[in-house]
């Protein structure tokens, strides 16, 4: 049972292991293909530009391709059953090369598709394909209805295929088409909206590439003035394995240490019990010896055993790693990187087989080796001495492996507090929005069907009209980027009355609202108004915008905001606007991130100066709030949105409580696994204390009894049995204090807001042991003061 807790729990991380870490990524040669991520002040890891594309694209000498692309949505219509909205990758046709991938059906984009007024092109992915199209290849060259909008599917892209950014997000795209960029546009330097990669030139490699690219950034940022307002400009490069696996990367070795501790106290334990097994054989193998068989022998009979009791321990570890995997689920990992690929495959079952056999022969050779040392001679008549030597020698060891158990235990549950104590206070931070009860789902409006503002505007007036109607709907709201679940981008603004410093801008990140989605969130009013229904174009109100409080502390100082106006320095809206109102802070781009300046445009005044056709609202997070489980709702709202429009399709159906539960399940990962390993390790530890304690007293049940005969009481009995149970314990305490602190430093990047030396947790972990092991010392220790001196004194 020991063996198949430790090498279990060593299973069930190896399929971890194996599926996020291990399993190859679905590109050819990932470590030669970069992320091109551009920073300035404030914004360590963003979008490129597409003047910015053009220019990387051209250094030949760094890169053999570059591609870029964004994300969108569009709905599948005319397939012969409900519309879908379909994540879609909307892609330059070098991107494919970049990542070194092909289709399974037809080709990828060439170059007259990617050019603007290029022929409308898609490629699906096969899952769409087999799901809507039954897998038939003669879907090649045929049009179907995207968005109200006809186009012509050129291939078939593999199941495995993913854009690099969709392992870090929820949703996995499904379709791809052209991105269609135009001519450089110098106007457009400022405006990065795009993701971007490249293939390194063969001989190139990545840190030769990042000092070339710096030197080129150099020299763009002197011919190009808009880079002035943008303070320390540059460009990182990142490998796609580390884009996508270094996040996780830390996090899942720290549980492969954490799980080999737990194999190596099961193995201690298992060593502490064959070697009081090997003492209590003494004259067997003495006998054996005796009648000819040789210290080779002898010493393989011992490792057979030990070998076949792993093998077995492994069949059993085999499957209690098949529950653990199995309920890896019910943490909700899934918007970890590859969690899905999460699963006991040939590879894990192999690495089951060989840890099996190498813990069979490492804990074989325990009582093997004291043989050997002690047990070399064959007379019968010294096997009584041998075993008064090998007790004494064995006992010695078994203190050792005691200590280092405990050791070893008290580093894992330190690691195991810590973790623990940091997520339960990022669970408790306030994302200064109230999660309970609310529904969010996305839509996306089609320009073809909705292609002016003004039919955008109806269409959501009527929808909210009938979903207010619904009996359970207390509220409704809609917003552009829903907090938690994305990234917002930042705008450059002008403030009245505020002046920049030199070479910096005024960024604050822009978001789109309805009036009722401060109500739906609970999002509170800290100054002014809300947005009402007045604040819509055409009636007459003015423009208006809401702002946060961390744009009033940056940008407004002492004064009051109400009432003066602001602007978005952007071509596709100059309109002044008036701030009506200051809400509270939303920790929108995570629950660790300080919350940024951000405004909010009204939906119905979204981009007053904007054409028609570069209406950016059309994308849009619903929120519904109910008194009861807002899971309910979705079949109703579903159902109101298929009657106004049967082309359109809701995604991401899910409640915000779980939207909250997904943006912290890396850290709720780390620390329930390793707590679970914490748990594991201690009651190890805890049996092997007290199988040791009450081998001890059963091989000095004599003693004892004499003991007692002379005088001693239980009391007496009782501390001594203890007192020399717990001497290898503190020795181990200390131990272990001191090992946790020096490994303390491998946390800290994975802790919020409590340090990786946290003295609370060092003291009630370091109590929590002694007195475990304290309880495991006194169960055999009372046995060994109520025993009966007469009783003792016959069975010698």
């Amino acid at each position: 049972i020991t063996l198949a807790l430790g090498i279990g729990a060593n299973s069930a991380i190896f399929s971890v292991l194996r599926g996020m870490l291990w399993r190859p990524l679905p590109y050819a040669a990932p470590d030669a293909s970069v992320m091109l991520w551009s920073h300035w002040r404030g914004w360590d890891r963003t979008w490129v530009s597409s003047p910015e594309y053009y220019d990387y694209a051209a250094q030949r000498q760094i890169f053999s391709s570059v591609g870029a692309w964004s994300g969108a949505a569009l709905t599948l219509t005319g397939a012969g059953d409900n519309a879908e909205r379909l994540p879609t990758g909307v892609v330059t046709a070098s991107l494919f090369e970049v990542l070194g991938v092909k289709p399974i059906a037809g080709r990828t984009f060439n170059a007259d598709e990617d050019a603007p007024n290029g022929a409308p092109a898609v490629i699906l992915g096969e899952g769409v394909w087999k799901r809507h199209f039954a897998g038939d290849r003669g879907i090649i060259g045929k049009t179907i209805q995207l968005s109200a909008r006809p186009f012509t599917v050129v291939g078939i892209m593999p199941e495995a295929f993913r854009l690099p950014d969709d392992f870090a997000g929820e949703e996995r795209t499904q379709i791809w088409v052209p991105l269609r960029l135009g001519p450089p546009d110098p106007n457009e330097r400022g405006s990065h909206g795009y993701l971007a990669a490249g293939r390194l030139k063969d001989g190139v490699d990545p840190v030769r590439a990042q000092v070339l690219l710096d030197q080129f950034v150099a020299r763009m940022k002197n011919d190009n003035p808009q880079y002035a307002g943008m303070g320390e400009f540059g460009v990182t490069l990142v490998t796609l394995r580390d884009e996508i696996l270094g996040k996780v990367r830390p996090a899942l070795l720290l549980l492969l240490g954490a799980v080999a501790l737990v194999l190596l106290i099961a193995c201690g334990n298992v060593a502490n019990l064959l070697l009081a097994r090997g003492e209590a054989r003494q004259r067997e193998l003495s006998i054996r010896t005796a009648l000819g068989a040789g210290r080779r022998r002898v010493i393989r009979q011992l490792l057979t055993e030990s070998t076949l009791l792993a093998v077995l321990g492994g069949a059993a570890g085999l499957l209690l790693a098949t529950w653990g995997v199995a309920a890896i689920p019910a943490i909700n990992p899934s918007s970890l990187p590859r969690a899905e690929a999460i699963h006991i495959d040939a590879w894990v079952l192999l690495g089951t087989l060989g840890l099996s056999l190498v813990t069979g022969i490492a804990f074989g050779l325990v009582p093997a080796w004291q043989l050997i040392r002690y047990g070399h001679r064959q007379d019968l008549q010294g096997a009584a001495t041998r075993s008064v030597t090998l007790g004494a020698q064995g006992q010695r060891f078994r203190r050792v492996l005691i200590g280092t158990e405990v050791a070893l235990a008290v580093v894992l549950v330190i690691g195991a507090g810590l973790l623990t104590r940091s997520f339960a206070r990022l669970a408790s931070v306030n994302p200064g929005f109230d999660p309970r009860g609310v529904l969010t789902m996305r839509i996306s409006l089609p320009a073809a069907t909705y292609p002016t503002r003004t039919s955008l505007r109806s269409f959501y007036d009527r929808l909210f009209e009938r979903l207010r109607a619904i009996p359970a709907v207390a509220d409704v709201g809609a917003v552009a980027g829903l907090p938690l679940a994305g990234v917002r981008g930042d705008w450059g603004t002008q403030i009245e009355g505020y002046t920049p410093p030199p070479n910096q801008g005024t960024p604050v990140d822009l978001q789109v609202a309805t009036n009722d989605y401060f109500k739906v969130l609970g999002i509170p009013l800290k100054r002014g108004r809300f947005l009402t229904d007045a604040d819509r174009e055409g009636m007459g109100g003015g423009p208006v915008i809401l702002i946060n409080e961390a744009t009033v502390q940056k940008y407004f100082g002492g004064r009051d905001p109400i009432g003066m106006r602001m602007r978005i320095t952007c071509p596709c809206d100059s309109t002044w606007r008036t701030v009506v109102g200051v809400v509270g802070d939303v920790h929108h781009r995570g629950l660790t991130e300080q919350a940024r300046a951000e405004m909010y445009l009204p939906l119905m005044q979204h981009f007053l100066t904007s054409p028609d056709s570069q209406v950016l609202a059309r994308s849009m997070t619903l929120t519904i709030r109910t008194a009861g489980d807002p899971a309910l709702l979705a079949g109703p709202v579903r159902a109101v949105i298929a009657e106004l429009d049967r082309g359109l399709a809701a995604s991401d159906v899910r409640t915000l409580e779980d939207v909250v539960s997904r943006s912290i399940a890396a850290p709720r990962f780390t620390a329930t696994l390793i707590g679970v390993f914490a748990a594991l390790a201690l009651v190890l530890a805890a049996v092997g204390i007290y199988g040791v304690v009450a081998y001890v007293v059963a091989q000095r049940t004599t003693e004892l009894g004499i003991r007692v005969a002379l005088g001693a009481g239980a009391g007496d009995v009782l501390r001594l049995v203890v007192g020399q149970g717990m001497q290898p314990v503190g020795l181990g305490l200390i131990a272990g204090v001191f090992g946790a602190f020096l490994l303390s430093r491998l946390l800290t990047r994975l802790l919020y807001d409590i340090t990786a030396t946290d003295p609370a947790t060092y003291g009630f972990v370091t109590a929590l042991l002694g007195l475990v092991a304290l309880a495991a010392c006194w169960l055999p220790a009372r046995r060994a003061a109520h025993t009966d001196p007469m009783i003792a004194l016959r069975s010698e």
